[in-house]
């Protein structure tokens, strides 16, 4: 019988993701999937998974399951305090690390530090329909997840027939995070961020002297930041001039930073559109973007131009 978990609280924009919903842009469908496709491919790893498998992403606050039938294994990937109940004893984990559950046990993800998101893996994966070749929930498009939406208190989640692993509890005695570089010097510790950048498409709509700027101003991400962007606060941006601070719609992905009629640069996230009518005046690099996105409401970042082959190697 198939092990089941109820929602008691959901935490903050708790999602069932994936690794993506791709070849659907073309048709206006976002790629969806995890912020951070590596935290997600751990996370399985930990549980016995395949890397692909269906899990819980989870920003700032984590949610409250209550394991309802059956046994599994959990893994949570990411910087979070844990906390189980199992008849009424408390005890508090690392992450990092798997652990069983059996019926009645209440797992608490509570916090969630050194960047803003988390990665809960169930043994078996999270059995919701594949839309689209994915289970990735896209909020705005209404598609996969539990009815195209964050999860929401009742919720009942189900893994598959073998839900527990042979072998023991695995874990990293390090946290990974700590170890991933940013500008070869800095880490998620740090309190300025440097991530690496190809400049345009549309970098002519801004002047030298404000591309010049671009790459000396120091930004600060803003609490109104989300799964499809993040919005930037500091100084803004300055448009050729008033006829260039729009263009007529063009494709767009995850990782181009759109300077809107505000200045204020917004960076596209796995929910962005797939067009978009701002002007573009750089693309974070793809190894550099999952590294962005899961950072938390006011980290210092900046950005430095590369060249597309540095980008590749």
């Amino acid at each position: 019988m198939p092990a089941e978990l109820i929602v008691r609280k959901t935490g903050m924009l708790t999602s069932i993701q994936d690794l993506g919903r791709f070849g659907y842009r073309c048709y206006g469908v976002p790629w969806s999937g995890a912020l951070h496709p590596d935290l997600v491919r751990i996370a399985n790893v930990l549980v016995g998974n395949p890397q692909d498998s269906a899990v819980l992403e989870t920003l700032v606050t984590g949610p409250v399951l209550e394991v309802v039938r059956g046994v599994l294994r959990i893994a949570v990937v990411g910087d979070a305090l844990i906390e189980i109940v199992r008849k009424d004893q408390s005890r508090l984990i690392r992450s990092w690390r798997s652990v069983t559950l059996e019926a009645g046990d209440l797992f608490k993800v509570k916090t969630v530090s050194r960047g803003r998101a988390a990665y809960l893996a169930f043994s078996g994966g999270i059995s919701v329909p594949k839309v689209m070749g994915s289970r990735s929930t896209s909020v705005r498009g209404h598609l996969g997840g539990i009815d195209g939406s964050f999860l929401s208190v009742g919720d009942s989640l189900t893994c598959s027939e073998n839900s527990v692993p042979a072998g023991p509890e695995l874990n990293f005695p390090v946290n990974p995070l700590a170890d991933i570089p940013y500008n070869h010097t800095r880490d998620l510790t740090s309190s300025f961020l440097e991530f690496r950048v190809i400049l345009g498409p549309q970098q002519d709509y801004f002047s030298a002297e404000s591309q010049r700027d671009f790459f000396q101003q120091e930004y600060q991400i803003g609490s109104d930041s989300d799964r499809m962007g993040l919005r930037l606060e500091g100084n803004a941006v300055k448009h050729r001039s008033s006829a260039h601070r729009e263009i007529v719609s063009d494709g767009m992905i995850p990782g181009a930073i759109q300077i809107p009629g505000n200045g204020l640069p917004i960076i596209m996230l796995a929910e962005s559109p797939t067009v978009g009518g701002y002007p573009k005046i750089a693309t974070v690099i793809s190894c550099d973007l999952p590294k962005l996105a899961i950072l938390s409401p006011g980290q210092r970042i900046g950005f430095r131009p590369v060249k597309v082959d540095q980008a590749e190697t």
